[in-house]
Formats: structure tokens, sequence, C-alpha cells
């Protein structure tokens, strides 16, 4: 049966649902098929194609898996979902060491996971998530198969092309994942306080509207008591208005 993942709150507002990554996890099991098939069956150029299969079909089954056991619609706790970016990360990568390594096109797709997380995760999760994809970028200079190509000619890029993509890929990776995680943060604060002034404005007007039923009660009655305490500590953390002002208003 279903569980819910992370019953309490997060209240940070840093979090994603599972679904949203579920969902992309399955974009990217049809375009990595979809490009497998392709440059083995369409170009007829060489490559591990059932290694790389097997690869896909696992990322595949983690979600299967995902779907059966949690709720898509809980929201994940940070630290489970960069375990999920992560498999990602790693899964992308080898690929990549299957296909050519920093010589294959689609290696930036690296970038990812690692700005899905600037936008929904804490920066700490977004750092080690950086951080991996960069030792996986860094391990795939040295180490890769030779990218599918024609085998009557075969392509040899020079390695100062490698170190350039390399480094491209690196500072993509610290610039998109900081402007994107200032951007989220900006517009997060923004709905923070327009949330916060919703509440005081219906604080106000919830107090006004008791003091208005409360008019013709005791002055000395408990209630007349209870609205000056909670008029008297709202205003003094200047949320809204205080006795005197909401009593005018009422009168």
């Amino acid at each position: 049966m279903p569980v819910d993942i992370g019953e309490q709150t997060i209240r940070s507002g840093r979090n994603v649902r599972l679904d949203t990554l579920v969902r992309l996890r399955w974009l990217a099991v049809i375009g990595q098929t979809t490009a497998v098939l392709v440059v083995y069956i369409g170009l007829d150029f060489e490559l591990p194609i059932w290694a790389c299969l097997a690869v896909i079909t696992l990322a595949a089954w983690l979600n299967v898996a995902l779907r059966v056991r949690f709720r898509m619609s809980q929201r994940l706790e940070p630290d489970r979902a960069a375990w999920l970016l992560a498999f990602d990360i790693a899964e992308l990568a080898i690929l990549l060491f299957l296909t050519g390594g920093l010589q294959n096109p689609f290696s930036f797709l690296l970038l990812g996971a690692v700005l899905l997380s600037a936008t929904a995760l804490p920066p700490r999760m977004t750092v080690m998530l950086g951080a991996f994809a960069a030792a996986c970028a860094t391990v795939l200079i040295f180490y890769h198969y030779d990218l599918p190509w024609d085998s009557d000619e075969p392509l040899q890029l020079p390695a100062i092309y490698n170190m350039g993509v390399w480094l491209s890929l690196l500072l993509a990776l610290g610039f998109i994942g900081v402007h994107a995680w200032q951007l989220t943060e900006e517009a997060r604060q923004l709905a923070e306080a327009l949330a916060a002034t919703g509440r005081r404005a219906d604080a106000a007007e919830y107090l006004r509207r008791a003091a208005q039923g409360w008019a013709t009660a005791d002055p000395d009655g408990p209630e007349q008591a209870a609205l000056h305490r909670v008029q008297a500590a709202a205003a003094a953390e200047g949320e809204i208005p205080s006795a005197g002002e909401v009593t005018a208003k009422s009168g």
C-alpha cells in the first residue's frame, strides 16, 4: 500500500513533489531510449546497445517502484529528493561513459538535476549535487568508450577540446546553479511576504468584527478582557491596529 513520505509539513518551502521527479525521469527514459536507438539503428553506428538499454531500464524500474510504493502527491524531504537526483546524475554519467564521455554532445544534460535542485532544494543539497556532477564529468574526461561514429572514419577529438568541454560544464554548473537559486529565493520571499500580509489583514478584520459584536457586552466581562489582551499582543508586534484604533473604527 502507498505510504506517506515526510508526514510533517515542510515549512521552509524547499521541497519537491515525488510526482515531479517521476515525470521528469520518464521524459529522460523516453529521450535516452530514442537517442540510443536512433544512433544504433538509424545511423548504424556501433555502441554497446544492450548495456545502454540496461542502464535505461534500471531508471524505468526505479520509477515503477516509486509509483507502487509511495504516493505521488507527497512532497519529499530535501535529503530524499537529493538522493533521487543523485541517481539521475549517476545514470546519465554511466550512459555517457558508454557513449563517448564528454565528447558526447548530450553531456550538458548533467546540468539538469543540479538546476532542478537549485530551484527546489536547500543550497547545501545543490552544492553536494553540483560537486557530484563535477566529479562525474572529471572522471568522464579520462575513462569512457569511444564516441559512436563511422567505423571507417573514426572521430578523434583533441585533448584540448575535451578540457574545454569539461571547463565549460563546470562553469555552467556554478553560474546557472547560483542564478537559479537567487531567482527562486527572491520569488519565495515575495510569496511569503504576500502571505504574511494576507494573514495580518484577516486578523485585523476578525478583531474589527469581534469588537463590533462585543460592543454591547459588559465592559468588565470576560469577552472584553480577552479581546483587549489579543489586541495588545498583536499591536505590540505591529501586525494589527491597537485596541483604541479598533474601538474607534468599530464605533
